[in-house]
């Protein structure tokens, strides 16, 4: 079963009042991948109200949001996210940076235990090494994309721009499956 789907849905993701976070004001650097974690009342202080208005219709609970800065040429970590065994899925927008991948891998030795670890916003995820896992699948996501976060994966940035990536989240208990978050989701993939 695929880990993505490329969707006919809302081509802004943001306010229109957000303002990007001043990398130089955040002691960026270029060798690392940035994360700024959005939750409870501040994702209606980022997420557009049409966005909004959408999920209050489906009756969908934004749990949080993330907006990701990649620097240019650079990979992220091999990574899932959240606890083992829960169903961890976004709607992805890459904003800038767009010569970039998603790419979804599967664990070599599936008996290895992987400890959690946690990101500084107090994230849950697991981490892999490149020699611990082979490539399954990737995608250039050029539209709003749905994608399977609870699979190991990573960011190949291959262009000479900084990859901002915006991706909303919904409460982990919204959907029990990833089975189940595609069949919701059905209706806006723009190839079945």
């Amino acid at each position: 079963m695929k880990n993505y789907h490329e969707l006919n849905f809302f081509t802004n993701p943001l306010k229109d009042n957000f303002v990007f976070p001043a990398l130089e004001q955040e002691n960026f650097d270029q060798q690392k991948w940035y994360l700024w974690h959005y939750v409870e009342d501040k994702n209606l202080e980022v997420v557009h109200l049409d966005i909004q208005h959408w999920a209050a219709e489906h009756k969908l609970k934004i749990n949080n949001c993330h907006l990701f800065c990649g620097p240019p040429n650079m990979n992220s970590i091999i990574h899932r996210d959240g606890p083992p065994g829960t169903n961890q899925i976004g709607v992805n927008w890459v904003l800038s940076g767009l010569d970039s991948y998603m790419i979804w891998y599967q664990p070599n030795n599936h008996d290895m235990i992987t400890q959690s670890k946690k990101n500084f916003s107090n994230m849950e995820y697991q981490q892999w090494d490149d020699n611990e896992v082979t490539e399954i699948e990737r995608c250039q996501i050029l539209k709003p994309t749905l994608i399977n976060a609870a699979i190991p994966h990573r960011i190949l940035n291959n262009s000479n721009q900084h990859r901002w990536t915006f991706s909303l989240r919904f409460q982990s208990s919204t959907f029990s499956s990833w089975q189940e978050t595609v069949n919701f989701f059905k209706p806006y993939f723009i190839n079945q």
